[in-house]
């Protein structure tokens, strides 16, 4: 498994160095440890409970600081078991990049899984390595967030925050927790219920949306990264009562069944066609369409729709 990617976090890049090698604050941040000790100045011992799909485990490891250059640069080597649900090793090159007031954080990670978790498929931990992440991280900027304000905020404090997008080329302001997901604020908060919750692992594409005309899983997104964005929907893909020539074809070549899927199926192939110009053969579209699952059709009236739809589109 490679994962890499980049974060901005509103904290000197000293304060965000010094939290990096704070076992406490790891323990804080680290979705599922129960236990961290800091064995010496460059080794740990963690003990995490971690969930993939349907296998839960107890891993216990520990991870090396290595070639460490304060407060720039270290990479994190580390080893863990599971037990008979796997095992795993790997390493992450962070890098602190000062950007203003605040730092950047990049961080590349290469992983080997073995056991019972591997068979689950690069996808599935794939996604579930992402969604880790991004939770990792959001604990991480409110702790840092407490301790460089120095008071401990309360609840509501800590956690909400004003949120102003425009969804469906309407401007919206809410109130909102900042771990909320884009797909929880858009059914929960603005009743949007056409964006599905298929697995909440990204997976499924049932809940795709577009953000500033793009097609993005909106289980794997917070809403407050939104923030001045534009937000379309399923209910804001029609002009008035005339349908959209993706949701025409859809209709008319029957390419739904249940139509869970159909939503987000409809969401990623309007972005297809965007992507390719209006230019796609059957091979493209069956390519594209990984990302979402349909579990009654066959796929072969949603190929079909898709096609149809984007010669309309181009015409």
């Amino acid at each position: 498994m490679d994962m890499s990617n980049s974060q901005r976090i509103d904290a000197p890049r000293a304060v965000v160095w010094a939290a990096i090698n704070d076992a406490e604050m790891l323990k804080k941040c680290i979705p599922g440890c129960e236990e961290i000790e800091k064995l010496s100045d460059t080794e740990m011992a963690a003990k995490v409970v971690l969930k993939v799909g349907p296998v839960k485990a107890t891993f216990k490891g520990k991870v090396t600081f290595a070639n460490v250059v304060a407060p720039e640069a270290l990479t994190l080597v580390g080893e863990g078991s599971g037990g008979i649900a796997g095992h795993a090793k790997g390493s992450a090159d962070v890098k602190l990049e000062e950007d203003g007031e605040a730092t950047i954080l990049t961080y590349q990670v290469k992983a080997q899984i073995g056991g019972k978790i591997a068979q689950l498929g690069s996808r599935l931990i794939d996604s579930t390595a992402q969604k880790l992440a991004k939770e990792f991280f959001s604990r991480f900027e409110t702790e840092l967030a407490e301790t460089i304000g120095g008071l401990t905020p309360s609840p509501d404090e800590m956690r909400m925050t004003q949120l102003t997008l425009h969804i469906n080329g309407r401007e919206v302001t809410d109130e909102v927790e900042t771990r909320t997901l884009l797909v929880e604020f858009l059914r929960n908060q603005q009743r949007l219920t056409g964006t599905h919750v298929g697995c909440d692992t990204s997976q499924c594409g049932a809940c795709v949306v577009h953000v500033d005309g793009v097609a993005v899983k909106s289980c794997a997104m917070l809403a407050v990264q939104c923030a001045g964005r534009q937000v379309t929907t399923i209910e804001g893909l029609a002009a008035g009562d005339e349908m959209h020539p993706m949701q025409q074809a859809f209709h008319e070549h029957h390419a739904l069944q249940c139509g869970f899927c159909t939503p987000g199926m409809i969401m990623s192939a309007v972005d297809m066609v965007r992507r390719h110009d209006g230019v796609l053969d059957e091979h493209t579209v069956r390519e594209e369409l990984e990302g979402n699952i349909c579990r009654c059709t066959g796929y072969e009236n949603i190929v079909t729709a898709i096609l149809h739809a984007a010669e309309a589109m181009a015409r």
